[in-house]
């Protein structure tokens, strides 16, 4: 679960509103996935996508063993029932939904199974894949490096913060992830950006199998539903075959990190001299913006 999620940045009006942008020869309502990795905001894009307009998230979470076991009774997996569960849950809607109302249905997957086989499912029904990424590795890392090494034994610090009634042990989770300052360990830091990577490498490499298969991808950013949340949202909901927002909706979680991260570090100097840190984030950038899969810029 990623440690991002309200941020307060991103406003109506001036040069981030955003009137809805549809693609040239899309024809909604659209079908959605949100591939995934820890640290990249999933969970406040999902709570975000929840409030909008057109757009139904039957399931917070992943597509998992839960939903399959309580929805289709399964003993194992296999190709076939990861295809139907799918198809299923992006085609469910509101209860007490028109029919003919436009409905786009979607959650977060972390592309378990066989999905090379799903391609052609994906496909024929118009699903859009979104891979949800953080632009910045060095931002990405350092907030994986806090909640992972730092502060190991306190997960999930967003749902916390929401669930607790007290002012005061609200203030100390803030306090633990934003003024915390320590010295990182330089090795460590670089282990994780190439953990980080090779996941990201392997994914960006099974979504062009499926984009060469006819499933359109497109590469989203969190900077952009952070920073330009307006813009960014309506960009999203032409994609899907929806109009723009008049305004944002509010959602329930609060960013608990730092808008840098990085600052908590107080070697972090050190750490961005270091010629192995710089050549991580130029890997990195290549990897995401050379891809050749459809970026969605704001």
């Amino acid at each position: 679960m990623a440690d991002q999620a309200e941020t307060a940045d991103a406003e109506p009006g001036g040069a981030d509103r955003g009137g809805a942008e549809p693609v040239q020869g899309s024809s909604g309502p659209r079908d959605f996935l949100i591939t995934y990795s820890s640290r990249v905001g999933s969970s406040a894009l999902v709570e975000t996508l929840q409030h909008l307009p057109g757009v139904f998230v039957p399931l917070f979470e992943e597509l998992d063993w839960y939903y399959l076991d309580q929805h289709r009774q399964l003993d194992r997996w296999n190709d076939q029932n990861i295809h139907e569960a799918v198809l299923d849950a992006l085609h469910r809607r509101p209860e007490g939904t028109p029919p003919d109302q436009p409905i786009s249905g979607g959650f977060k997957w972390r592309i378990w199974g066989a999905p090379d086989k799903l391609a052609a499912a994906f496909a024929r029904h118009r699903i859009l894949l979104f891979n949800l990424v953080r632009s910045d590795l060095l931002e990405m890392i350092s907030s994986r490096y806090l909640t992972d090494v730092v502060h190991a034994e306190f997960n999930g610090p967003q749902f916390r913060y929401v669930d607790s009634a007290e002012q005061a042990e609200k203030a100390e989770i803030l306090a633990r992830y934003r003024t915390t300052r320590v010295v990182a360990d330089i090795a460590r830091f670089h282990a994780l950006c190439a953990e980080v990577y090779e996941a990201e490498r392997l994914r960006i490499d099974l979504l062009r199998r499926l984009n060469g298969a006819g499933v359109e991808v497109w590469t989203i950013f969190y900077e952009d539903f952070a920073y330009k949340r307006f813009r960014f949202l309506n960009r999203l909901l032409g994609l899907l075959g929806h109009p723009g927002l008049a305004s944002l909706p509010v959602i329930g979680l609060t960013k608990i990190s730092s808008h840098y991260p990085s600052e908590s570090f107080e070697n972090r100097g050190d750490l961005l001299r270091d010629p192995t840190t710089g050549d991580f984030l130029r890997r990195w950038e290549t990897l995401l913006y050379d891809s050749g899969l459809k970026l969605l810029l704001v």
